[in-house]
C-alpha cells in the first residue's frame, strides 16, 4: 500500500495525472480503513486477511494519515472537487461523506463491544447495525432533504423579487422614453411660444405709434375749418 500510495503521491505532480493519483489514495485509504476495521474484530477472517499478515495498527493510522494527504493536495482538482469545491452541491456531499464514514464506524465499534462482552449473537447484532443504518441514513437524507428544499424556495423568492425590480425598471424606462418624446416635439420649435405671446404686443405697438398721426391729422382739419 505504501507502494500504491507512492504512485498516486507522484501522479499528483503532473496536472494530467490528478485524478489517477487521487484514486490510488482513495483505494489507499479505503483498505486502511478496513485494516483499522480488523482490529476491531480480533479471531475473524477479516483480522488474519489484513492485519494478520504484518500490517501494524501505527502503519495503519500512518496509512491514513498519508492517503488524506494526498487527497487534500490538490483538492480543487480532479475528483475531490466534487467535496471541496466551491459549488453548492459540495456542501451536501461533505454532509453525506461525513455521515457516511462516521455512522458504520461508531455502529461497527458498538457491535464489536458487544460480541466481546456477549451483550447479545452475531444475527442480532447485524439485524441492528442493518436497522440503524438505514435509519440513520434516512434522517441525514431527509434533513438535507429539507435543507434543499427551503434553499429552493429562497431561491424562487428571490427570482420573484428580482422579476418585479426588473418590471418596475421597464415601467420607469417606457415613462422616460414618454418624456423624452414629448420634451423633443416642444423643442422642435422653442420660439413658437414666444412668438405667439410677441404678436399681440406688436400690435398694440403699431396702433400706438399711428395714434399720434391721425390725430394731428385731424386736428389740422377742425383747425381749417375754423378759420
Amino acid at each position: 500500500m505504501i507502494g500504491v500510495l507512492g504512485i498516486g503521491l507522484l501522479c499528483m505532480l503532473e496536472p494530467a495525472w490528478v485524478r489517477l493519483g487521487q484514486c490510488l489514495a482513495l483505494g489507499v485509504l479505503l483498505l486502511a480503513m478496513l485494516t483499522a476495521a480488523g482490529y476491531s474484530f480480533r479471531d475473524t477472517y477479516l483480522y488474519a486477511l489484513l492485519p494478520g499478515t504484518g500490517t501494524s495498527i501505527l502503519t495503519t493510522l500512518a496509512l491514513l494519515l498519508l492517503s488524506t494527504g494526498v487527497l487534500g493536495l490538490r483538492r480543487r482538482e480532479g475528483i475531490m472537487v466534487a467535496i471541496a469545491g466551491p459549488a453548492p452541491g459540495a456542501w451536501f456531499v461533505r454532509r453525506l461523506l461525513g455521515a457516511a464514514l462516521t455512522m458504520p464506524v461508531l455502529l461497527g465499534l458498538s457491535a464489536a463491544l458487544a460480541l466481546r462482552f456477549e451483550l447479545a449473537d452475531s444475527a442480532t447484532l447485524i439485524a441492528f447495525m442493518v436497522w440503524a443504518m438505514i435509519t440513520l441514513f434516512t434522517a441525514v437524507i431527509w434533513r438535507l432533504a429539507l435543507r434543499l428544499y427551503r434553499i429552493e424556495v429562497a431561491r424562487r423568492a428571490a427570482e420573484n423579487e428580482r422579476e418585479a425590480a426588473l418590471a418596475a425598471l421597464r415601467e420607469a424606462d417606457a415613462r422616460k422614453d414618454d418624456f423624452l418624446a414629448m420634451l423633443a416635439h416642444e423643442l422642435r420649435n422653442p420660439l413658437a411660444p414666444t412668438r405667439s405671446c410677441a404678436a399681440p404686443a406688436r400690435s398694440f405697438r403699431a396702433r400706438s405709434t399711428t395714434w399720434p398721426t391721425w390725430w394731428t391729422t385731424w386736428s389740422t382739419s377742425r383747425a381749417s375749418r375754423a378759420g
